[in-house]
């Protein structure tokens, strides 16, 4: 898989901006818990370089913040554009490729 474009990350950190939000105006967490659920964003988001990576931390959100399930869906439907978007641009090189060879 090709690794996440800055855009790509951008996207994602956005993401867990408006959950982390949501978890502080619904009282979900927190003030301890919001400088460490930041600090779990950035660091992981960071070195994430794949949509698995971004998937497993998100997981492992949910395991420690359990309202994170409800965020979890808007999530997984984001990381999963941004993946099947990579698919397509590989399919569509490898059948371009595939063609120009056949000639």
């Amino acid at each position: 898989m090709k690794p996440l474009t800055s855009d790509q990350k951008t996207k994602f950190y956005n993401i867990l901006a408006g959950v982390y939000l949501d978890l502080i105006k619904d009282g979900k967490i927190g003030k301890v818990e919001q400088r460490v659920f930041a600090q779990k964003v950035l660091k992981n988001i960071e070195a994430a370089t794949t949509y698995e990576e971004v998937l497993n931390f998100i997981e492992d959100m949910v395991k420690i913040y359990p309202a994170m399930q409800i965020a979890r869906a808007r999530l997984h439907d984001d990381v999963n554009k941004v993946h099947e978007t990579q698919v397509m641009s590989h399919l569509q090189s490898f059948l371009k490729s595939a063609g120009a060879s056949s000639r």
